[in-house]
């Protein structure tokens, strides 16, 4: 969680995929508090937390067009997942945003080793 003056400006939300990998969930920075590297920060913390827990991987879901989505996390180490190599886990979360009404053409699944 982010703080400013301790009220909650920004969070990342994970959870446990698979025995080696944390899922990114959700992260989110309120937009009056953006472009501060909150963000940034925040992802990282996750890298290092998973990491911390024995996970190898960090992985998410994101849109693949909008600009400041695939790329932010690119610089972060992030790399796009083809399809064809989705565990079973991570085809499970992309059919699940299918079924909320995301359009799996306009989305990415990403992932992150925790070292190096």
């Amino acid at each position: 969680m982010a703080l400013a003056d301790d009220v909650a400006v920004g969070f990342a939300h994970i959870e446990p995929l698979e025995r080696d990998t944390a899922h990114l969930e959700e992260i989110d920075v309120h937009p009056g508090h953006g472009r501060r590297g909150l963000g940034t920060r925040l992802v990282l913390q996750v890298c290092e937390w998973a990491a911390g827990n024995g996970y190898a991987f960090v992985t998410l879901t994101t849109f693949r067009d909008i600009p400041w989505n695939r790329p932010f996390y690119a610089r972060l180490g992030f790399e796009v997942v083809p399809h064809p190599h989705l565990s079973p886990a991570l085809s499970a979360i992309v059919e699940d945003e299918t079924r909320r009404g995301l359009d799996p053409a306009h989305r990415v699944v990403m992932r992150r080793p925790t070292a190096g």
